[in-house]
């Protein structure tokens, strides 16, 4: 339940004020919120599922300790992107005409999300904890959780708490998160 539960908190933090939000919201203007709903949901499931299970085998390739030292590194250099980011457009234009809704959502949100910080943070944890369903269940929960009230109240955050505020906290945990990943693997193990 805690590898359930730091995992969950961890990703969605680092969804928060993500590009990906602006184009959820998009989306749920655009659609109905089933459909959004849904779409949202496969799609992160997918996602988180193909970024935390798999890591249990690149170790047969790779000396684990070498990929938490690159994972902390990024999540580093991710946080200090993140104070220097510009604020842009997802810049995604698409036909509807032959796919239920739900699956150009699905679509969309997954191709937005590849390499994405969320996507690291999944990766990350699986590399950090044994527990891969809970670390896949976690990152499921934590990036779709942290897209509900786009979905439903697109408007809120935003008018409530500044993305440009979000974004900078979101760095300093990333920053620190890092640090903790390299400080524990260069020293602790």
């Amino acid at each position: 339940m805690q590898t359930f539960l730091v995992v969950f908190s961890f990703v969605f933090l680092a969804e928060l004020a993500d590009k990906t939000q602006i184009l959820v919201l998009f989306l749920s203007t655009r659609y109905k919120k089933s459909a959004t709903l849904i779409g949202v949901g496969i799609s992160s499931a997918v996602l988180m599922a193909l970024s935390t299970f798999p890591v249990r085998y690149i170790h047969q390739f790779i000396d684990i300790k070498y990929l938490k030292i690159i994972s902390g590194s990024l999540f580093i250099l991710f946080g200090i992107i993140s104070f220097f980011k510009n604020e842009q457009d997802s810049g995604i234009n698409f036909k509807t005409a032959r796919f239920p809704a739900w699956l150009l959502i699905s679509f969309t949100f997954f191709i937005a999300e590849i390499g994405d910080r969320t996507q690291l943070a999944g990766i990350t944890m699986a590399m950090n904890y044994n527990n891969h369903f809970a670390v896949w269940l976690g990152s499921w929960m934590g990036l779709f959780l942290a897209n509900l009230p786009i979905i439903f109240s697109g408007h809120y955050l935003t008018n409530k708490i500044s993305p440009a505020k979000i974004e900078k906290i979101g760095g300093i945990l990333f920053i620190l998160f890092g640090l903790y990943i390299l400080i524990k693997t260069l020293f602790y193990n």
